[in-house]
């Protein structure tokens, strides 16, 4: 060797033998990975995951958060600007995955009948940047208003138990 590739720069996470995907969850937050394994959760900032910044396997690795793990390979590709092909982009996420978490197996199908990539864990946008959501919401408690200016308004209505007391 000699020149140090970025893989060398992935801290993986220890897995227990016999680990499969469909044991892991994966929580993408604004600057790190957090990685629960049987129970046990492991957190890596980005860097340490072997992404850098700009990253298209980090664009992929958000993406596929947003889509809680299911994703349409057009509009994925509609989402980006260059000229990368979805399928590369993949291959090169799958390839960090699986040096960030030594479990055998593909961490992402694609089914090329439908055109969808399915993560074969758990993974979800963390708490940090996703919408604050009560126990039992669904979409029809959601309202969304678009003001004059372009932005977006969400609200979403929430049942509230208040305790009456008699007045003196």
């Amino acid at each position: 060797g000699g020149t140090e590739s970025a893989s060398s720069r992935v801290r993986s996470i220890p897995v227990p033998p016999g680990t499969s995907w469909d044991e892991i969850t994966l929580l993408v937050f604004d600057v790190h990975l957090q990685v629960t394994v049987s129970g046990l959760q492991t957190e890596r900032s980005f860097e340490e995951a072997g992404f850098s910044d700009p990253d298209q396997r980090l664009q992929m690795l958000k993406l596929l958060a947003g889509a809680r793990g299911m994703l349409d390979a057009q509009r994925a590709a509609a989402v980006f600007k260059d000229k990368t092909p979805i399928k590369k982009r993949m291959s090169r996420l799958r390839q960090i995955l699986q040096e960030l978490i030594a479990v055998d197996g593909d961490p992402i199908e694609h089914n090329k009948k439908a055109e969808v990539y399915t993560c074969r864990f758990q993974i979800r946008v963390g708490c940090g940047s996703g919408f604050p959501t009560p126990d039992g919401a669904s979409w029809m408690h959601f309202r969304f208003l678009e003001r004059k200016d372009g932005r977006l308004v969400v609200s979403v209505t929430e049942k509230r138990a208040f305790r009456a007391q008699a007045g003196d």
